[in-house]
């Protein structure tokens, strides 16, 4: 009873973020963040049997509370999130993310003093002292009198529960250096600590000292230093596998093991699945990535039309946040992490090849969100020479039955779908080439974008390559714009147009062209996946509706010049 009472005190969140890592960021009460079943469950221990619940891959949700605890056996921070899913008419993002809130850690507050140390042998050693680096002695330790001799004082620490810790600082040695001797030899034994382990240091804002720590993962090349993703949009903790479902958390023996409980990610995503407020335990220095995203990091993510030989680079630090690397990597496959399960989820997208496969070797999915693109177009396309501009082709009868011919399946309860403000590149195939999605033929949307992309050629249905497009998640008035052979879009503004003519003005004026066939040369799909020509419907119906814009060109000329 005791133990539970003091599991549920809450700590300061400063200083659970020291303990957290510098790369951690918790949302804000009031943010709203993407919930992802998924995700949970890999921090769970064991399996998780979700049966047959129908389970949205992604649930986007309000954050009502979080408390901020440490396990009382161990120190290890974690957080409770109380999280209230959104109705479909709630869930509206601003573009600027500014709807987030704030996130706890970010640059709106100042940082109070911190340091980290992982132990060596010798600090670890029961009977020895703690070396404490200088600047940790002289920015985060009381002032010391070094005018005495030897200079020496006594240091109090609050640990995460509120412990009062006792410590001797002296200033000795040949040459001189810091050291922690009277008090340290027990804090090791009543912690447990091991070298490896870190040890942090911090300042909070009222003047006390505070300590926590971190305990040793092993896991990227085997080694002692383990690192944790990072992304542009906030911290996340490090994640390790071992392969594609088998999730790898080790301690410092070596254990895998799960901090969360099997039935309580069950439960938790059945609530979220029927609307209900729910709970969930989240530890940061886990070794599997943070499941509850902030929701503008995961639009802006799907925003991007992913294909195979994209760059991008992504953010590492090490075990004591002392140091931050970015590693670069190519996406080697965009396909859906688990097809049966969660065939609608983005998690895990993208299958990636890194620079320096031997450090990051377990590191072999990641989630959009978690990367930063260098360059948006495959590597092995990229050319210091522009395509000839094509000329306008107008559209033949046969080009309309074929299109006819391939309805886009829209399905409401996918998050990604072709009516969500989400989408994913590879789950909305066609339904004239479903086939590819079996075994038999086993082809991904990665697949069918590298092939059209080699060829060259885009075909007259290109409205129906919806596995391929990312303009769904543009706000209302708002359409991604393609000329029928190329795979770079641009967003066009509807909202700032009257009329139809005005619209072929500005196509014209965006893309170089002349704009005489432009009324029998632009097709356009809807938010429920038809596909029309422009002037089949009255311009305000066209622009709340449309979503993607194709020109049809003539390959076969060059008669129009950029």
């Amino acid at each position: 009873m005791k133990s539970q009472r003091v599991a549920e005190k809450c700590l300061d969140s400063q200083l659970w973020h020291a303990c957290a890592g510098g790369m951690v960021q918790m949302p804000s009460v009031s943010s709203k963040v993407y919930y992802f079943p998924q995700g949970h469950a890999e921090h769970a221990q064991g399996n998780v049997d979700f049966g047959h619940c129908k389970i949205p891959a992604m649930i986007p949700c309000k954050v009502s509370a979080i408390k901020y605890l440490a396990d009382p056996e161990t120190d290890e921070v974690f957080a409770k999130i109380r999280l209230i899913p959104l109705s479909d008419r709630d869930v509206v993002f601003m573009e600027d993310g500014s709807d987030d809130g704030l996130f706890d850690g970010t640059a709106s507050q100042e940082k109070p003093a911190s340091f980290a140390k992982t132990l060596t042998q010798s600090d670890a050693n029961n009977g020895g002292g703690f070396s404490v680096p200088r600047y940790c002695a002289e920015t985060i330790f009381p002032r010391l009198d070094y005018s005495a001799e030897p200079p020496v004082q006594t240091i109090l620490a609050k640990d995460v529960h509120g412990e009062t810790w006792k410590f001797r600082h002296i200033y000795r040695g040949t040459p001189r250096r810091h050291l922690l001797t009277t008090g340290w030899s027990n804090f090791v034994n009543q912690k447990k600590l091991v070298a490896g382990d870190s040890i942090v240091f911090l300042r909070a804002e009222n003047g006390d000292l505070c300590v926590g720590i971190r305990r040793a993962k092993r896991g990227i090349g085997g080694g002692n230093e383990c690192l944790s993703g990072w992304n542009s949009f906030g911290g996340y903790s490090g994640f390790l596998r071992e392969d594609e479902s088998k999730l790898m958390r080790r301690n410092g023996n070596g254990d895998m093991k799960g901090k969360v409980r099997a039935d309580s990610v069950i439960q938790a995503a059945t609530l979220a699945a029927n609307g209900q407020p729910f709970d969930v335990v989240y530890y940061p220095r886990a070794s599997a990535p943070e499941f509850c995203v902030r929701a503008s990091a995961v639009k802006a993510a799907m925003r991007i039309q992913w294909c195979l030989g994209m760059r991008f680079k992504m953010a590492f630090e090490t075990e004591d946040s002392s140091r931050i690397s970015w590693f670069m990597g190519t996406i080697s496959f965009v396909q859906i992490a688990d097809r049966i399960r969660w065939p609608n989820s983005p998690w895990r997208l993208l299958q990636v090849a890194w620079d320096e496969p031997d450090l990051l070797q377990n590191v072999k999915r990641v989630s959009p969100w978690l990367v930063e693109l260098v360059s948006n177009m495959p590597a092995s396309h990229l050319s210091p020479f522009s395509p000839p501009m094509k000329k306008l082709r107008i559209p033949q009868p046969p080009d309309f039955s074929l299109i006819g011919q391939l309805p886009v399946p829209s399905f409401t309860s996918n998050p990604l779908s072709s009516n969500s403000p989400l989408c994913c590149v590879s789950d909305n195939i066609p339904v004239g080439i479903q086939g590819a999605r079996h075994a038999q033929f086993e082809l991904s949307s990665a697949d069918l974008h590298f092939n059209k992309l080699q060829s060259g050629l885009f075909p007259t249905t290109n409205l129906s390559d919806d596995h391929q497009e990312t303009d769904l998640g543009l706000e209302t008035g708002h359409c991604k714009v393609f000329m029928e052979s190329e795979d770079v879009g641009r967003t066009l503004d509807l909202s700032v147009l009257g009329s139809y003519e005005e619209l072929y003005g500005k196509l014209a004026n965006m893309l170089g062209i002349e704009n005489s066939d432009m009324p029998s040369s632009v097709l356009y799909r809807d938010a429920a996946g038809a596909i029309k020509h422009t002037g089949d419907e009255p311009f305000s119906e066209f622009l709340r509706t449309a979503r993607r814009l194709t020109i049809l060109t003539d390959s076969g000329s060059d008669n129009i010049a950029r």
